[in-house]
């Protein structure tokens, strides 16, 4: 199919730009006070977490930017972009940071894991917002976005299933135990290869109209 005959993009609701507004808005701020924390108020600097978090603060403001209709014409690309920013600088500022980062000298040292956990569903709602943006396009995005999901969620009960008995199946005969794991392992890999075909063709479903055509 031409270029030419594919679907502009639509408008995002109102709801979902002020909602990205607003969490941009609390990430820019946070990224902030942490940048000063670890730059000026920490009796030694912790530069990784502030390089990281100065990373974040423009991740936000673009974040802002968004909210009030900026970077229309790439949606999806504009909310992962930032999704993915804030994840990688709070998995790489807690990697950096293991041992923990005195911030307040009165409060000694402080692990990064709860922060880099909150950052981490932080971007996992632009990651939501960047897909819904996607595929609310077409309806045959939609449609294939359900597929992948039903396929992932499959894989999933899979796992928990083969988790939970995993005893029962190590008291079962050698053989039979060998025959039951061979066929969770070809289950779970046609619902991999069927969630990934579903999750691209999804996306791919969701294309819009390059500007100027």
């Amino acid at each position: 199919m031409p270029d030419a005959q594919l679907p502009s993009t639509p408008a995002l609701p109102n709801w979902l730009l002020r909602t990205v507004s607003a969490v941009s808005g609390l990430l820019l701020v946070w990224a902030a006070v942490m940048a000063v924390l670890a730059s000026l108020v920490a009796p030694r600097p912790a530069w990784v977490l502030f390089g990281f978090e100065v990373v974040v603060l423009i991740a936000g403001v673009i974040g802002v930017a968004f909210g009030r209709r900026r970077f229309q014409d790439g949606q999806g690309l504009a909310l992962i972009c930032i999704a993915g920013t804030v994840f990688a600088s709070a998995v790489l500022s807690w990697l950096g940071n293991r041992q923990g980062v005195t911030l307040v000298e009165s409060r000694g040292q402080a692990s990064l894991l709860g922060f880099a956990v909150a950052r981490v569903a932080i971007a996992g709602f632009f990651a939501a917002a960047a897909t819904y943006a996607v595929l609310r396009r077409t309806p045959e995005a939609r449609a294939y976005g359900i597929r992948a999901a039903a396929a992932l969620v499959g894989l999933a009960g899979l796992g928990a299933a083969f988790w939970l008995g995993r005893q029962q199946v190590a008291s079962l005969a050698p053989f039979v135990a060998g025959g039951v794991k061979l066929v969770a392992l070809v289950v779970g890999m046609i619902l991999v290869c069927a969630g990934g075909h579903c999750t691209i063709r999804a996306f791919e479903s969701g294309r819009t109209q390059p500007g100027g055509v």
